[in-house]
């Protein structure tokens, strides 16, 4: 699953259907998902409940199109990487929706920030998480308790969220994950999305390994 960015304020899911195309190549299906956005008057936890929703219904629904139930892996871009490291780093959620632990096999968050407390572009932070409680809860890199099994820490050489990047991935390392860490080099924000669906970057190739379990 594929979670769009737009800090929180906007995107749509229709706008990345190429994120699919070269996984689907390989075999494997991909839902691109929607959440909630501030724009609507939602702040958190309402998007992270509506990834929580997504991944619960694949599990539920996704054998029907020939996908395996137990074999969930969550990614997303900038506000989406924030969504993805959060559903990932404590899976008590799953228990509380009936799902196996076992099936969320892994995250790929892409240029994101995982701690909210600290200042990121203006009116974001506010909107997402308006209070330093909800900002501490939203902090994905303050939560790892029951994280996934594996996971691949993108960022691109020209932004800004290397610093956040490592911080997490060695978060997730102490905690026992598989975790790596990519840094796309030359590539900005806007390029490390749109590096998804290229088949022959890095990250794609890093992803493909990763699900296939040669990581």
């Amino acid at each position: 699953m594929f979670l769009h960015g737009g800090g929180f304020r906007e995107g749509d899911r229709t706008h990345y259907g190429s994120i699919a195309e070269p996984f689907l190549k390989k075999g494997i299906i991909t839902a691109v998902a929607s959440y909630r956005l501030t724009t609507d008057g939602f702040h958190y936890p309402a998007q992270s409940d509506d990834v929580k929703s997504a991944i619960n219904w694949i599990h539920k629904n996704i054998a029907s199109y020939g996908g395996k139930t137990d074999a969930i892996y969550v990614g997303g871009h900038s506000a989406g990487a924030i969504l993805s490291a959060d559903v990932g780093v404590d899976r008590a959620w799953m228990t509380e929706m009936n799902i196996p632990k076992q099936a969320l096999k892994g995250i790929i968050p892409i240029s994101g920030p995982y701690d909210m407390r600290k200042k990121g572009r203006p009116g974001e932070q506010s909107a997402y998480a308006p209070t330093a409680e909800l900002q501490a809860q939203a902090s994905p890199i303050l939560h790892i308790k029951d994280p996934v099994p594996t996971a691949l820490v993108v960022v691109g050489s020209v932004e800004k969220y290397q610093e956040s990047s490592i911080a997490f991935t060695e978060g997730l390392k102490a905690a026992g994950v598989d975790a790596s860490y990519l840094l796309m080099e030359g590539e900005d924000h806007d390029d490390t999305a749109f590096s998804l669906a290229n088949e022959d970057s890095a990250l794609f190739k890093r992803a493909i390994k990763m699900i296939e379990g040669s990581f």
